[in-house]
């Protein structure tokens, strides 16, 4: 599972989207799920910028209150974006993944889909 913290308001997220899209088109076949999942304090500004997005209900995810959050708290995301690889068996891979527009994200997920 590759995993996107991201928000609305956050330009450098939603910059990244189109790679992260792509990437998702290619590796989800492959096994690949990406998530992604909201910081966002206003469930209507998150509902919009997913549609314009264009992420899928299904692949995306609201933390309510998000200075609350124990996944926030124990994975110590202070800033967004940020990304991580969760493995099948839940362990965490990688707690500080690359950005989808990193070619280096290309090369762990084929090492990955190796194993």
């Amino acid at each position: 599972n590759y995993i996107d913290f991201w928000a609305s308001w956050c330009a450098p997220c939603r910059a990244e989207m189109p790679a992260s899209k792509r990437l998702h088109a290619e590796y989800k076949p492959k096994g690949i799920r990406f998530v992604y999942i909201s910081t966002d304090q206003n469930p209507a500004a998150w509902e919009k910028a997913s549609k314009q997005i264009g992420i899928s209900d299904m692949d995306s995810y609201l933390i309510p209150n998000p200075e609350k959050s124990e996944l926030i708290r124990q994975f110590k995301i202070n800033a967004i974006p940020r990304y991580m690889i969760i493995g099948k068996d839940g362990k965490v891979i990688n707690a500080d993944a690359p950005r989808p527009s990193d070619p280096k994200l290309r090369v762990m997920f084929d090492e990955l889909l190796k194993k």
